[in-house]
């Protein structure tokens, strides 16, 4: 219902997808629980940023989950007496008491500190959880066989760091750190100090160094996405991750990609055309698009 209210808002006042979950957290944030944030989020979700997601319970799901062995410090002082037994605990628990730690800092270093550990924390949860595999294209996927590409990789990993307060977004990688051409995405994490990190679960790197990178960069006032090299991402005055539709633009890549290699060449030509409508001004769209109509003229 919070949601429906906000979107009605959102037509009228011209609000993006990204503007209506900071009003409705903003709007709910002394009403609501980390448990129902998290609900919250999953409905925002599956109505604005990945049109096919369907699965509805993610808290219960992640309860399944096993956690990380080794745990950084900062993140044992605040919930160590939460583990049980069986090292599982209610997951919406953890949420709600990193939130709180990470609020209760003001010294900004220390606070810098804390969300690395964090970063840390979620990056092992998902590596130890998680198997990779190319072809996917919706996180219902994630939750029932516990597989993942890197962007629904990077979609959990924002979703959670989002839920406890980390500024924390999408990017797309065209150079990887070693010069290869083998395009994926990661996230792009904001520490309160100001340093920026790629984070890189794909890739086994919390702290990458990608060659050339697709993301939005502040220039006279106004948010413009560009691809620009590793020095200018770090002396970049302003940066932050893909807008909604540009995430779902390469969602519809993604999809466009697995209809293809199962040899439905008319399914991905409607997903590469969808995610061109939605980005155009990303290339690799058109490469694919072409390459798609060629192999099926023969």
């Amino acid at each position: 219902e919070a949601v429906v209210r906000l979107d009605e808002e959102r037509t009228t006042q011209g609000l993006s997808g990204e503007d209506l979950w900071l009003a409705l957290l903003d709007r709910f944030k002394e009403e609501i629980s980390s448990r129902d944030k998290l609900r919250l989020m999953d409905d925002f979700r599956r109505i604005y940023y990945v049109p096919t997601f369907e699965y509805q319970d993610i808290e219960g799901e992640l309860n399944k989950w096993n956690l990380p062995q080794d745990t950084p410090q900062p993140l044992i002082n605040v919930y160590g007496n939460l583990i049980g037994r069986d090292k599982r605990v209610i997951f919406a628990r953890f949420i709600e008491v990193l939130m709180e730690g990470l609020n209760s800092i003001t010294d900004i270093e220390k606070k810098a500190e804390f969300e690395l550990a964090i970063r840390d924390w979620l990056f092992d949860f998902l590596r130890n959880n998680l198997t990779y595999r190319s072809g996917l294209s919706d996180l219902d996927e994630v939750f029932k066989e516990k597989v993942a590409n890197s962007l629904l990789i990077g979609l959990i990993f924002e979703i959670l760091g989002k839920a406890i307060g980390l500024d924390v977004g999408i990017v797309d990688i065209v150079v990887d750190a070693g010069g290869g051409y083998h395009p994926h995405t990661c996230n792009l994490l904001k520490l309160s100090n100001g340093r920026r990190i790629l984070v890189d679960i794909w890739r086994d790197a919390k702290e990458a160094r990608h060659q050339m990178i697709g993301l939005r960069v502040k220039e006279r006032g106004r948010w413009k996405s560009k691809i620009i090299d590793f020095p200018e991402f770090e002396g970049a005055k302003d940066v932050e991750g893909l807008s909604e539709d540009e995430v779902k633009a390469i969602t519809y890549f993604n999809r466009g990609n697995a209809s293809y290699y199962q040899g439905d060449y008319d399914g991905a030509i409607k997903n590469y055309e969808h995610s061109i409508k939605l980005w155009p001004d990303y290339v690799r769209h058109y490469y694919n698009l072409a390459y798609t109509y060629a192999t099926k003229k023969g």
